[in-house]
C-alpha cells in the first residue's frame, strides 16, 4: 500500500474514469497486470492498494482480495472509492463477477458507494452505474 499524500502535496481532482485511470498509473508509477487497484479519497489525501486477482473467480478467493480492500479502506477512512480491474485479456464478465462479490463485502461493512472501472490492454469497460469521484 502506498502512503497517504502529505497536506502539503497539490490538489488532485478525479472527476471522470480518464482522471481515476490516469491518477493510478501515476500514482504507482506501472501498468498493473492481473490485479485489482483502490484508489480512493479519504481526509489525509488520496490513497492507492494493488492486490494480485486470483486464478479463478471463486467466491472465497474473490472475498480474500475484497478483506485486503476493505481493510485498508476502513483503516484510511475512505470516503470515495474507485475500482480498477487490469485483466488481459480484458473479459467484462470476469469484472463484473469480481465487482459483484467485492460490491457485496462493501456493502456488508457499510463502505461507500464505489465506481469500478475494467482495463484491458487499450480498452476499458466501465461498471453499469458509475459514480463521479471528487
Amino acid at each position: 500500500m502506498l502512503a497517504p499524500m502529505t497536506a502539503a502535496a497539490e490538489i488532485i481532482r478525479i472527476r471522470t474514469y480518464e482522471d481515476l485511470l490516469a491518477w493510478t498509473l501515476t500514482a504507482l508509477g506501472f501498468r498493473p497486470a492481473q490485479s485489482v487497484v483502490m484508489t480512493a479519497l479519504a481526509d489525509q489525501g488520496p490513497f492507492q492498494v494493488r492486490v494480485d486477482l486470483p486464478d479463478s473467480c471463486a467466491e472465497d478467493a474473490c472475498a480474500a482480495v475484497g478483506d485486503e480492500l476493505i481493510r485498508a479502506a476502513m483503516a484510511n477512512h475512505a470516503r470515495q472509492i474507485g475500482l480498477l480491474y487490469y485483466l488481459d485479456p480484458l473479459d467484462r464478465s470476469v469484472a463484473q463477477v469480481y465487482d459483484q462479490l467485492i460490491g457485496a463485502g462493501f456493502a456488508r461493512v457499510g463502505l461507500p458507494g464505489f465506481c469500478s472501472l475494467a482495463v484491458g490492454a487499450g480498452s476499458t469497460s466501465t461498471s453499469p452505474s458509475p459514480a463521479q469521484l471528487r
